[in-house]
């Protein structure tokens, strides 16, 4: 765990220096092997509406447990002129691991809906608040297949 938060602190470091547009999240989710999770991720913004999420959660409670998330996104924007905030669903995948009770790992799917506020701002970013789900462990063989969901608040970050 460790390591994990030193090479998160790193990333957003790299993040920073590097890119222009980023997003930081926390999540509070729910998952069928690990019961309540509690987590944060990072985007980075590829393009206008590609971006790369890294996402980590941990179980406090039984049966306990952590998850990994690396996944690609497609996340179109959704604005109407006059209005003050933009709808943001995406959708993607990648590779994600579960480790609790029982391990999975494995290809997943990501889809997901945002809300981004043009009236609330926390230091220079725009706060949105989001739902999503995820369901890991398409053909590997690894594990049975599972699923996640998460509600969470962003902070996007735009230079």
């Amino acid at each position: 765990m460790k390591k994990a938060l030193i090479s998160l602190v790193l990333l957003l470091g790299l993040a920073h220096a590097q890119i222009d547009r980023f997003t930081l999240q926390t999540r509070l989710g729910y998952g069928e092997m690990l019961g309540l999770t509690f987590g944060a991720g990072m985007e980075i913004y590829f393009f206008q509406t590609l971006a790369g999420r890294l996402m980590a959660g941990i179980a406090p409670l039984p049966p306990g447990g952590t998850v990994i998330d690396i996944a690609l996104l497609l996340k179109p924007v959704l604005a109407w002129p006059g209005s003050s905030f933009a709808l943001l669903p995406y959708f993607g995948g990648g590779f994600g691991v579960l480790a609790g009770r029982d391990f999975a790992g494995g290809l997943g799917l990501v889809a997901g809906l945002e809300l981004l506020l043009e009236e609330i701002r926390l230091d220079g970013g725009r706060i949105a608040v989001f739902v999503e789900g995820n369901y890991l462990g398409l053909g590997t063989g690894l594990s049975s297949p599972t699923w996640h969901f998460a509600l969470g608040v962003s902070i996007h970050y735009y230079e």
